[in-house]
């Protein structure tokens, strides 16, 4: 895989879409199994519970950083702590089973992970963003353009709600 490549496994997003976008879809095998950067981004559903689970999380390289910004609900966590002890991959984790941390949960002590609370969406910088956003797309709805932040949804995925 070259270096600049971007590629995404997202059961939701056709591949017609992530091709618009410039990123290749791939299965989650192939995507552990070849990229060097992993970033977990991903609202939680019974869907996706412990969709790295300890099997899936062997299949990561060991040259590669997993990047864990969304939930943990989407991670065998004990598999984590275990496989970054035993340096078969790094990681950097934002959130956690149980928040806030516990002081003697296992990950304090773990190799290779780096913590930090999980913060991003309350910093000062993040929240005014998001309010820049908020009405960048108010203004131009009411000028009658169409919204440039505002996530739509595809068209061929709706019918999976139906």
């Amino acid at each position: 895989m070259p270096f600049d490549a971007i590629q995404a496994y997202d059961p939701w997003l056709p591949s017609s879409y992530l091709k618009k976008q410039g990123v290749s879809s791939v299965t989650l095998e192939t995507l552990l199994e070849t990229s060097k950067f992993i970033f977990v981004l991903a609202i939680p559903s019974a869907e996706n519970e412990a969709l790295l689970s300890r099997t899936m999380l062997q299949k990561i390289r060991s040259d590669s950083i997993l990047i864990l910004l969304s939930r943990a609900h989407l991670i065998d966590f004990d598999a984590l702590i275990e496989f970054t002890n035993e340096n078969r991959f790094k990681a950097a984790v934002d959130v956690f089973p149980v928040e806030p941390l516990p002081k003697d949960h296992p990950v304090r002590k773990a190799k290779n992970i780096i913590f930090t609370p999980h913060l991003a969406g309350s910093a000062l910088q993040a929240l005014q963003n998001i309010g820049r956003m908020v009405t960048d797309d108010m203004e131009a709805i009411l000028s009658g353009l169409p919204p440039m932040n505002l996530q739509i949804a595809q068209p061929e995925l709706i019918n999976r709600f139906n």
